[in-house]
């Protein structure tokens, strides 16, 4: 259900806000298992990857947020 999809997504929002990065990662990788064609999950993805200096990771997200349409 969608209620599933949101509860992961506003998961990784509050976690990024709180800076808890890895965890915010984990609730990215389920809302992306659950709607991978939504792409403002890639943007959140990529900024929890850039702050986990993780740059390779954080543009791939973001490149697939733009495939999307983000």
């Amino acid at each position: 259900p969608e209620t599933h999809y949101d509860t992961h997504y506003g998961m990784a929002i509050c976690f990024t806000h709180f800076r808890r990065y890895e965890e915010a990662l984990n609730a990215c990788a389920w809302a992306i298992f659950l709607r991978p064609n939504y792409s403002k999950t890639y943007e959140i993805e990529g900024i929890n990857y850039f702050e986990t200096k993780q740059k390779s990771e954080a543009c791939q997200s973001w490149q697939k947020a733009n495939e999307l349409s983000s």
